[in-house]
């Protein structure tokens, strides 16, 4: 589920995604014509800078423009690892996060580029942080950070030896942490880690 900066509200479901303005809901089919959705969830939802709407799948990733409505699909089957999440760069298109690397995909490029590889520990979640900053957890419990353009610029251990499983950056510019078995922890603006 995502609300989109204009304020309608996207599902995915079962049957593609669907957006809802407030009063009725529009179902958009990303893949009518194969059959290839029924049955494949929907793993994750983000709006990039340009207002477009990525939904990613297990083997697809679908880009719906925000101008005309016309839906992309990239096939991801190519790409061994598993996929796990989204997040939206400053310029147009995403990063997708599968196992031990990050790949962006851009909007109007159809062949994406690998911003770096991990070879210690398996990647786990993905967020955008309000400045900018890109937070990714990892299966080791360490976080990385990495700038704007998506380069690490650190790597914190919150958890060690806990899979990070989920990542959300509020208002403040604190990132919060779910961890597999060492419970919640609050990472602040300015560096200062607390379990919760």
């Amino acid at each position: 589920i995502i609300e989109d900066v204009d304020g309608y509200m996207w599902f995915g479901t079962s049957e593609g995604i669907n957006r809802y303005d407030g009063h009725t809901i529009k179902i958009y089919a990303l893949l009518p014509k194969t059959g290839i959705f029924a049955g494949d969830l929907i793993r994750d939802i983000v709006q990039d800078a340009e207002k477009n709407l990525w939904i990613l799948r297990r083997d697809y990733l679908h880009c719906i423009y925000y101008e005309t409505e016309k839906i992309a699909t990239y096939e991801l089957s190519i790409i061994a690892d598993r996929k796990i999440g989204l997040s939206a760069t400053k310029d147009k298109g995403v990063l997708l996060l599968s196992g031990k690397s990050i790949l962006k995909y851009n909007a109007t490029i159809n062949t994406p580029d690998t911003l770096f590889h991990n070879t210690n520990s398996r990647f786990s979640s993905i967020t955008r942080g309000k400045n900018g900053r890109i937070y990714i957890g990892k299966e080791n419990g360490s976080l990385v950070i990495c700038d704007e353009r998506s380069k690490p610029i650190d790597e914190v251990f919150v958890a060690p030896q806990s899979n990070i499983l989920n990542l959300c950056s509020d208002e403040d510019e604190n990132l919060w942490v779910v961890t597999e078995n060492k419970g919640i922890w609050k990472f602040s603006s300015n560096k200062q880690l607390e379990q919760i």
